[in-house]
């Protein structure tokens, strides 16, 4: 093929979306664009009669060639050189017939502007020039902060991903010089309802209308998709992809008539600077209930059950339960304090799970010994002791105010593991630092906030006043 046929370029990246972008070989031909990936040698094309248009700006690798197709996805190659522009024009119009319109990016620095939406994503404009644009598909939610503060919220990186990668996690936009605050929420409206209409979002095949969290606080409607989990509250959404479930558990609570139902996801879902890595919710023993999947299986049975089959069977993962120690009240777990939280401390076949918040799951393999303090057992005074798991990262957690008729069922327990298990004398490591949040700070809902505080709601009465209804969050820190 003669160099008049096709035109090719060597380093040239192409982004597909933030989280992907590729070194390659860009191609034009009569028939449409190529890309060849130089590691995988994976090569992508876009026939002719799919181009529906082009444009040409300057970027932060050179000059980038953006290629919308007709269902308005768009492909973006950079790295291209300035004087390159000419050839790619003249080739593109006369085999594509298309126009390459050349577009200036705002680069005043004024954070000043309008909110331009057009099929597949938003824009920024300062001054006609477009600052930065969002795809919908990388919109996870969208909310008002305050009256005239929008956040849009965007997925984060997949589990096959590299989450040490930093990323683009929350844009906010402020509405200047408005009191209307009903303005605010309809832009935030039109956000949320653009990124549902992504086909990425995938099918809902059922629904569950109420949904309760202690972690993240709240009532939802949750929404079973092809692909992801949604929770949709009355203020925040949450996505959550099924190939980011990592962890299952329906744990009976002592009085044998709720259970928690715990997922864990990796990486943590994101509100602001709240980070969530474990969704928590407490179910009745006795309700039942029904979902049935469009198309596919139908789950009855007492809700708990329900609902961990239902995501197991979605997420290929399998659902931990109590493996059949008990503490010395015949309960499978013990009644404990890890730092200001009040919980239970659940001791599994691989697992020492503490619930509900701030959720710990510690595994037995990572244990290197675990040591009794305030244990006296010649004296009545004492009636509770504390327990430190130590890790082999050399980090710890401490469980406190256990019952002293407990020493005995844990005693065994650990030592059946063969983890070392024993008593530390008063003040011999008391002054250890604990190290097991260190850089996180932790919050009264059981989870972490990126070092900006949080915020609580009211106390909840019969479900009325959770974090969600008002409009606030608290959340675990990086």
């Amino acid at each position: 093929m003669s160099e008049k046929e096709s035109i090719v370029f060597e380093d040239v990246c192409m982004v597909q979306d933030y989280f992907s972008v590729t070194d390659g070989k860009l191609k034009f031909v009569p028939g449409g664009v190529g890309f060849k990936n130089n590691v995988s040698g994976e090569i992508k094309t876009l026939e002719t009669e799919k181009i529906a248009s082009c444009s040409w700006r300057r970027c932060i690798r050179e000059y980038q060639l953006e290629i919308a197709d007709l269902a308005g996805e768009k492909i973006v190659f950079q790295n291209l050189k300035r004087e390159k522009l000419s050839e790619i024009r003249s080739f593109v119009k006369k085999n594509y017939g298309k126009d390459i319109e050349t577009k200036e990016i705002a680069c005043s620095g004024d954070n000043v502007g309008e909110i331009g939406f057009h099929d597949t994503g938003l824009e920024f404009l300062v001054d006609s020039q477009t600052a930065f644009e969002i795809p919908f598909r990388d919109v996870t939610g969208s909310a008002v902060k305050e009256k005239n503060e929008i956040s849009i919220e965007l997925r984060t990186l997949d589990s096959e991903q590299n989450d040490t990668k930093d990323y683009l996690a929350e844009v906010r936009f402020c509405v200047v010089d408005s009191e209307d605050e009903d303005r605010a929420l309809a832009i935030s409206e039109t956000i949320k309802r653009a990124a549902n209409t992504v086909e990425t979002a995938g099918k809902a095949l059922a629904t569950i209308g109420e949904f309760s969290c202690l972690v993240p606080r709240g009532k939802y409607q949750l929404d079973i998709m092809e692909g992801s989990i949604r929770l949709h509250g009355k203020t925040y959404d949450y996505n959550i992809q099924k190939t980011t479930i990592k962890n299952l558990f329906l744990l009976p609570l002592p009085d044998l008539t709720r259970f928690f139902f715990v997922f864990g996801v990796e990486p943590a879902a994101r509100k602001e600077q709240t980070r969530y890595p474990f969704f928590v919710s407490q179910l009745s023993a006795d309700e039942e209930a029904e979902v049935e999947i469009e198309g596919g299986k139908t789950y009855s049975g007492k809700t708990h059950a329900v609902l961990s089959s239902l995501f197991s069977d979605m997420a290929g993962v399998e659902t931990v339960v109590a493996g059949g120690w008990k503490g010395a009240s015949g309960a499978e777990c013990v009644k404990c304090a890890n730092k200001t939280n009040e919980g239970w401390l659940y001791l599994l076949d691989d697992f020492a799970v503490f619930l509900p918040k701030q959720v710990l799951v510690i595994r037995h393999q990572d244990i290197s010994s675990v040591a009794v303090f305030r244990f006296d057992a010649s004296t009545r005074t004492a009636r509770t002791f504390d327990v430190k798991i130590y890790l082999r990262t050399k980090q710890t957690h401490q469980f406190s105010n256990i019952l002293k008729n407990e020493f005995g069922p844990l005693s065994q327990f650990f030592k059946e593991k063969g983890i070392g298990f024993h008593i530390e004398k008063e003040g011999q490591d008391r002054q250890q630092p604990d190290m097991s949040s260190e850089g996180e700070e932790e919050t009264s809902d059981g989870s972490y906030n990126d070092g900006e505080g949080s915020e609580e709601g009211s106390d909840e009465e019969n479900g009325e006043g959770s974090d969600e209804e008002n409009g606030e969050e608290s959340g675990e820190s990086d």
